[in-house]
Parts: C-alpha cells; sequence; structure tokens
C-alpha cells in the first residue's frame, strides 16, 4: 500500500474501479444466464 501511496495514486481509484469491473462482469454473466435461460424455455 507504500508503494502504491508513493506513486501518487489515490487508493480511493482502485476501489473504484475495483468496484467498476465487477458490476461490469457482474452484468456479462447475469445477460448471458438470462440469455441461456431463454434458449432452454424454447425448447
Amino acid at each position: 500500500m507504500e508503494a502504491i501511496r508513493q506513486a501518487g495514486i489515490n487508493p480511493l481509484w482502485l476501489v473504484i474501479i475495483a468496484v467498476g469491473l465487477v458490476s461490469i462482469v457482474g452484468q456479462h454473466l447475469y445477460l448471458r444466464r438470462e440469455k441461456k435461460k431463454k434458449d432452454t424455455d424454447e425448447c
């Protein structure tokens, strides 16, 4: 954590980026699961 502070990167930015990535990945997986559910309903 000390190296990050020395580099001048705000730890808050890392949190924001992490939350953004998690939400994007979560949304992607959720949409894929919904699509799969629709495909199985049609059969």
